[in-house]
């Protein structure tokens, strides 16, 4: 007991509380408001009704709390850091660093554990006083104050740690945060940035493959505070053993960084000399990064991703040499500049001039077992069984795409100044390995040749159309032919033979379709609902785990001709699509040489845009009216805007308007097959 009482300081107690109970004080209010009010307002609504879901102990507010109360309350506690004066009077009392250290730190963990233990207690009483046991377990609390208990005392520790590094409490919150989300924020930048230099460098895979595991405060949100269906999953013992190992390391490593931190350190921004450098260049290879990568994100260009590199690293260089030397008056181009420069620019040399052979690399075609080829990554990395992933096991598909990507090499620096889409790789090898590509892909046809036979073959348009080529005739309970603008219009087939023979019909017609089919369209089809019933193999994620899916959709066009031909024999056409009699007005206009550059012009594309075009009094402009003339436009003209963007002579523009309401919609001509009765209008006139 008289060795405990020894050990036990009043004054810096005493000290403490006035310093800092503040903190804890706050913390327990917003804590209060998080949770136990958010029970209250949770028992509300479920007497209204309004819930059907456990209540979630975890919130967005709570996160923004427990990331910045540690650190402030790690700025106040070693404050007296901050200030020559302060530290020495501490220092020279007659009471061992470590003492010192230890007593603040005891003091900051009570004001981050106990109001967690209030407010967890509070949640107890209010789950029992309310009813709330099949809502809200004990578990759930314990587990919830565990995990704050941890997050809290980590995000402290880290603190505490980077705020013996230097002597100005703004800079202390800033470094912190810095260094709790260093390894995320580098690497994403470094990936970005390879993205920029390295011809076919997939940053974006990189970045949605668990990237936010290299820092706790985005691993957490996404694990505990972030938006998801899914049930919290908790921290492992092994885990908590980790935490508790790391917290315990990097306190032991303070107590020793705080025995020979100088009190003539005060006030630097830095407070060992060692480490100035490191954050001078930190800074500016940093910012030299932000910059590039700004740069390249509106011009698409390297010599004004190169002109960021510069700019981004001479602010970062100007702000870090300020912020250590305190003074404005820096020289902001020496001699430690141009050595940093020089380093960079060959870095970036031996970087974008491929040195180790990046770009022409390619995994050898015999090793390939299966390829995916698609605009999106992210239904690669999505495991919802729901998710299209067009990822190709046929040799020949296998085949089709490699021949592309070798010709996407081949091309490389071609693509300039083109609109472009981006198209990524995914090779998964034997061996168990991958090899990940992204290229940026013209989309004005001049790779048509590679996606025609990609895109024709039965296995892309079996994942394209997964649902239709899924189930057979026995799931359907049936099949809905309707026009989503024709109010009660509709028929509904659900004799088990026209389904069966409906929905071959309709796979044939998906198999048979061409590339241009595909992305051009033909005409003005109509939509097919079809109804599954309790035996339905597919699946869907909507936000409650995996459904069984009760419905799905196909747009078809008259490139379906054997469904077209199917409906027309069973007269069942007048519900499937609009019919001349339902059209109130047909123009047709000849596009000129300045309005085919206006229509293929992205930021332009708006249907009162092209509308405006049938305006103009001295525009020579055909009014169909004839029946059979409207029916053959509507069966065969083409979206204005092709799927693939390829470039499709548009010459003329079809606007038609129904009779239902404001609905109206736009096609388009090609000398190809415009009909005879348009293009004899033109020429004849």
């Amino acid at each position: 007991m008289r060795s405990m009482t020894s050990w036990f300081k009043g004054g810096i107690f005493v000290q403490d509380v006035r310093s800092v109970l503040w903190v804890g004080t706050i913390y327990f209010m917003l804590l209060l408001l998080t949770v136990p009010l958010s029970i209250i307002d949770f028992h509300n609504e479920l007497n209204k009704g309004f819930i059907n879901q456990d209540f979630d102990l975890f919130s967005d507010v709570q996160y923004i709390i427990i990331i910045t109360v540690p650190v402030v309350l790690a700025i106040f506690l070693f404050r007296y850091l901050q200030t020559k004066r302060s530290v020495d009077f501490i220092h020279s009392m007659p009471i061992k660093r470590t003492t010192i250290f230890h007593h603040h730190m005891i003091f900051g963990a009570f004001n981050l554990v106990l109001p967690v233990i209030l407010t967890a207690c509070i949640a107890v009483v209010l789950r029992s006083t309310l009813q709330l046991d099949a809502y809200i377990s004990l578990i759930d609390i314990f587990s919830w104050s565990g995990s704050i208990v941890l997050f809290t005392l980590f995000i402290f520790i880290i603190s505490v740690f980077v705020g013996m590094f230097t002597g100005l409490s703004v800079a202390h919150g800033i470094l912190t945060y810095i260094f709790l989300l260093f390894p995320y924020g580098i690497t994403v930048l470094i990936s970005m940035n390879l993205g920029v230099l390295l011809y076919g460098f997939n940053y974006e895979y990189y970045l949605n493959v668990g990237i936010e595991k290299l820092s706790p405060l985005t691993s957490w949100y996404n694990r505990f505070f972030g938006y998801s269906n899914e049930p919290v999953e908790l921290f492992t013992y092994t885990e908590v053993t980790g935490y508790v190992i790391v917290m315990a390391f990097i306190y032991l490593f303070s107590i020793l960084i705080y025995k020979k931190r100088g009190s003539e350190t005060a006030t630097q921004a830095v407070t060992f000399s060692i480490l100035q450098p490191v954050f001078k260049y930190g800074v500016t290879f940093c910012t030299m990064l932000v910059g590039g990568v700004y740069l390249w994100t509106y011009q698409q260009s390297f010599s004004w991703t190169f002109a960021g590199y510069v700019i981004g690293s001479i602010i970062g260089y100007c702000v870090a040499e300020m912020t250590l030397q305190k003074t404005w008056r820096i020289v902001p181009i020496n001699k430690g500049y141009a050595v940093f420069t020089a380093t960079m620019v060959l870095l970036i040399s031996v970087i974008n001039f491929d040195i180790i052979g990046f770009e022409e690399k390619m995994p050898n075609i015999n090793e390939i077992e299966k390829v995916y080829f698609d605009n999106s990554i992210y239904s690669y990395l999505n495991e919802d069984e729901d998710i299209k992933r067009f990822k190709y096991a046929e040799s020949k598909n296998i085949i089709n795409v490699y021949n592309f990507h070798q010709q996407l090499i081949k091309d490389n620096g071609k693509n300039n100044n083109k609109e472009v889409i981006n198209m990524h790789v995914v090779y998964e090898l034997t061996n168990g390995k991958k090899f990940i590509r992204s290229y940026d892909i013209p989309i004005d046809g001049m790779y048509e040749v590679f996606f025609k036979p990609i895109y024709e073959s039965i296995e892309y348009k079996k994942i394209r159309e997964n649902e239709i080529f899924a189930i057979d005739a026995k799931h359907i309970e049936n099949i809905k032919f309707s026009h989503g603008d024709r109010l009660g219009k509709e028929k509904v087939i659900d004799d088990t033979e026209k389904l069966e023979e409906l929905l071959e019909l309709i796979r044939e017609d998906i198999i048979d379709q061409s590339y241009e089919d595909m992305m051009d369209g033909k005409g003005h089809g109509g939509r097919v609902t079809i109804r599954l019933g309790n035996n339905s193999p597919l699946f869907v994620n909507r936000g409650r785990g995996m459904e069984r899916e009760t419905s799905f959709h196909v747009n078809w066009d008259f490139s379906y001709e054997k469904l077209v031909s199917w409906l027309e024999q069973n007269d069942y056409m007048q519900y499937a699509t609009l019919l001349p009699a339902e059209i109130s007005t047909m123009k047709v206009i000849e596009l000129k040489n300045d309005d085919e550059k206006l229509v293929k012009d992205k930021s332009w594309r708006d249907t009162d845009n092209i509308k405006a075009l049938f305006d103009s009094p001295s525009r020579k402009m055909l009014k169909v009216t004839n029946d059979q003339q409207v029916l053959d436009s509507l069966r065969s003209y083409q979206r204005l805007y092709s799927y693939s963007e390829r470039n499709i002579d548009v010459k003329y523009v079809v606007y038609f308007q129904s009779i239902y309401g404001d609905y109206s919609f736009i096609g388009s001509f090609s000398d190809a097959n415009v009909p005879d009765y348009i293009a004899g209008y033109f020429n004849n006139n």
